[in-house]
């Protein structure tokens, strides 16, 4: 006696196993990967890279899981291994297009020149008297130091030194606040953004940008308001090197301090 309801031949159970079999491929791929890029990669922490990797495995699993799962027709290992480590290679170069295309252009991640293009200047030093610099010495600026070095870790894991500075200037006659940084400011960011997030950091928000001279890098001047004070800050950001330079004075517009930063920053350089 035969049952409408019972069959005649076996029916394919499809893929009971197809989240495991994708999943250790997966994870396969995830730890090569891990192994490939990680060593090469200087602009972004290991955790920071490690997460961002992780996500075209676990999509592509998913994805496969519930392709396979939901496909009568039972598939072999070599099905998995064929499709999930290509999957994720192909999805991990398609997410990161614009900054792969970047790097084999020896730009920045994010379009900029890099921080570490450019010549590397001397370590930057607090250089005595010198022409038309007078450096000078005050008890505000003894305690600005012990500042300075008590928060350098606030500026960055990356920073080697930082030296601070007031000097006078004469014909025209000026004072200015130095301050040199020796180490990369933020390796994530191209010179571009370094230079605006330290002119935000000085609370500059509009600023003209100049020939930065032979030392390359990026320069800005922009106007600073400090209790009820207009002052003007440049920046000059290069390879491994940075300078601030507070100007204190009338008569002095946007290029002239430019240039007066670059000739300061040359004698910064050489002590």
């Amino acid at each position: 006696m035969s049952y409408p309801w019972k069959y005649d031949e076996p029916v394919d159970d499809g893929n009971p196993l197809a989240g495991l079999h994708a999943g250790l491929w997966a994870l396969g791929t995830y730890i090569v990967l891990l192994v490939v890029v990680l060593p090469r990669e200087h602009a972004h922490t290991n955790a920071f890279v490690s997460g961002e990797l992780l996500v075209p495995p676990v999509v592509v699993w998913l994805l496969t899981w519930v392709v396979a799962h939901n496909n009568r027709k039972q598939l072999g290992w070599w099905v998995y291994a064929l499709v999930v480590p290509a999957a994720i290679v192909a999805f991990t170069v398609f997410t990161h297009a614009g900054e792969l295309t970047n790097r084999a252009q020896g730009k920045a991640a994010d379009g900029g020149t890099r921080v570490d293009q450019g010549p590397l200047l001397p370590e930057l030093t607090v250089p005595e008297s010198q022409g038309s610099w007078t450096r000078l010495d005050t008890p505000e600026v003894h305690e600005a130091e012990q500042y300075l070095a008590a928060h350098m870790d606030e500026l960055g894991e990356d920073l080697d030194s930082a030296v601070l500075g007031y000097y006078s200037h004469d014909s025209p006659e000026l004072k200015v606040i130095y301050q040199g940084i020796n180490g990369t400011i933020d390796g994530n960011a191209s010179l571009q953004s370094s230079l605006r997030n330290m002119m935000a950091g000085a609370t500059v928000d509009q600023y003209d940008t100049f020939n930065p001279g032979s030392a390359k890098g990026v320069l800005g001047c922009g106007d600073l308001v400090k209790e009820g004070q207009t002052l003007i800050e440049c920046v000059w950001v290069g390879n491994e090197r940075a300078v601030m330079l507070t100007w204190i004075g009338s008569g002095l517009d946007h290029e002239a301090a430019a240039e007066l930063t670059v000739e300061f920053r040359e004698l910064a350089a050489t002590g």
